[in-house]
């Protein structure tokens, strides 16, 4: 779906001194959102011996009841919860998970649960989970690997249009991609620059009985707009073309006017 999200207004004049910006939204270049690794490290009984290996990500940590933890070992001893933090603990200080968010949950009945989620959406290397080297300390892990972004090669092509020919040559914007948000993109157009040029620079003349409009002051402008997407030859496709609502651009000032009583003058000043 190709979108206008947000556009500026169509009831009332828009200054070229102010943004005037689109705001296009666009989720037909995303083929796969991407999902994040995760795994779970539930600690069931609690206890054992120093020197014992469990796996989590390809990275090993030793049971070792001198310290709470340090960065490949942890205490087993204690409490479920005791236990989970110290194992919480340890992943977080070890830079192979820098990238993770580590964090406790209960799940009741005094059992409590290590969760790491990485929000990268990639697949993470040495994806390996082993607890077979533990005796009486007893987990259940659960993990998923993460999966990559998968876009097309699109661009947004845009043109600006006045009521009877176009302002501008077409343009293309490239379609950012945010990593923590992939269900669409948005794409920011502002484009006072192109719409300046066309306005007057120069105070519209005087009457000196009636209000006097200069339609020069102010446009009316629509965007017209579209993606390309290059195939694997680069080959242009086109799809999805829409266009905006006409608004009007105008200078700040649009109107004038002056009144000659007895020496006496007033001065309007305001939009057309």
């Amino acid at each position: 779906m190709l979108t206008v999200q947000s556009e500026p207004s169509n009831l009332c004049p828009n200054s070229k001194d102010r943004p005037i910006q689109w705001l296009i939204t666009t989720d037909e270049h995303i083929v796969s959102g991407g999902s994040f690794a995760s795994f779970q490290v539930q600690v069931d009984v609690t206890g054992g011996p120093n020197g014992e290996d469990l796996i989590l990500a390809g990275v090993t940590f030793s049971t070792d009841n001198a310290t709470p933890y340090t960065f490949n070992t942890f205490d087993p001893t204690g409490t479920s919860q005791q236990v989970a933090q110290n194992l919480a603990d340890a992943i977080q200080a070890n830079s192979v998970f820098q990238e993770y968010q580590v964090f406790l949950t209960s799940i009741g009945g005094g059992i409590w649960v290590v969760n790491a989620v990485n929000f990268n959406f990639e697949a993470q290397p040495n994806w390996t989970f082993d607890d077979t080297g533990l005796t009486i300390l007893q987990v259940t892990l659960s993990d998923t690997n993460g999966t990559a972004l998968q876009v097309k090669n699109m661009r947004l092509w845009y043109r600006l249009y006045s009521d009877t020919a176009p302002i501008t040559s077409e343009r293309y914007s490239a379609i950012p991609i945010d990593q923590t948000f992939t269900l669409y993109s948005e794409i920011p157009l502002r484009l006072n620059g192109a719409i300046r040029p066309g306005l007057s620079s120069t105070m519209p003349q005087f009457s000196d009985d009636v209000p006097i409009s200069d339609l020069n002051f102010h446009e009316k402008v629509h965007l017209r707009f579209g993606l390309v997407e290059l195939d694997d030859d680069c080959i242009e496709i086109r799809s999805l073309a829409g266009s905006s609502q006409s608004i009007i651009a105008a200078m700040p000032i649009a109107i004038s006017s002056m009144f000659n009583h007895q020496q006496r003058y007033s001065f309007q000043m305001g939009f057309v």
